[in-house]
């Protein structure tokens, strides 16, 4: 497919040079090509919608073939043709597309005044949010966690630092209360957990539990979502569990940050 969709961009290019002469009066006159991404920030797995429109010389341009191209994180391989479409009769066009990983994504016009490319715009890609696994045994607290991230990611996310935050289901103040490193169980895995003392006290609590861990940055991203090296989303938390052996009202320093 993406064969296909290079050697059409090559035949309109070569169609629009025998047509048209290599003057500069000829190359200035293109079209414009706008480009736009709907919900620049989305998880992974979804589909993302992009649009733009094609004028030239003040006017639209409809049933003009349009090239959307793709360039993934880290952004070193050249873009590849993802989907082809034509204009409406507005000049506008649209595509659906699926990013695995940050993305930045281009439209080409292909008409006989030539090529015409438009801005690069990106879309952010956020994993998938995964509650992680609390249970409770005597006086431990036992949580972990295991997300799955974009096959073809190009660092190592095992091996890294996780640090594990408690908080009271009445208190926004999470306190660090212990550390572990990640690992992948498999192709594509990250996975981490960690076990932590209760205090001995009697009654019941309602708790949150999260995961923090860093992940590589190359140049502006990381491949996840925007610009952030630290993941510590707040969805990695319990839904609530009503624990026994615990009083309701917990003092600030009972979990104290390490």
């Amino acid at each position: 497919m993406y064969r296909k969709l290079s050697i059409l961009i090559l035949a309109l290019a070569m169609l629009a040079g025998s047509l048209y002469p290599a003057t500069g009066a000829a190359r200035a006159a293109k079209p414009r090509v706008s480009i736009a991404v709907v919900k620049s920030q989305v998880v992974q797995g979804s589909t993302v919608r992009v649009f733009g429109k094609v004028r030239f010389a003040g006017s639209v341009l409809p049933g003009t073939l349009v090239t959307i191209t793709a360039q993934e994180f880290p952004y070193k391989r050249a873009a590849r043709g993802v989907k082809t479409v034509r204009t409406n009769a507005a000049g506008s066009f649209s595509a659906r597309v699926r990013p695995r990983l940050n993305t930045r994504y281009r439209a080409i016009a292909g008409t006989l005044a030539g090529l015409s490319f438009s801005p690069k715009k990106t879309a952010y890609v956020n994993l998938k949010p995964v509650p992680p696994r609390l249970t409770v045994r005597g006086h431990r607290a036992f949580v972990s966690f295991t997300r799955q991230y974009p096959s073809g990611y190009p660092f190592k996310l095992s091996g890294r630092r996780v640090s594990w935050y408690f908080r009271r289901a009445s208190n926004p103040i999470y306190h660090r209360v212990a550390t572990s490193r990640s690992r992948e169980p498999k192709a594509d895995r990250i996975a981490a957990g960690v076990s932590f003392r209760l205090p001995r006290i009697g009654g019941t609590y309602r708790f949150f539990v999260t995961g923090c861990y860093t992940v590589p940055r190359a140049g502006a991203d990381d491949g996840f979502g925007r610009t952030r090296a630290k993941r510590c989303p707040g969805r990695f938390r319990s839904s609530g569990r009503v624990l026994p052996g615990l009083l309701p009202e917990l003092s600030a320093g009972a979990f104290s940050p390490r």
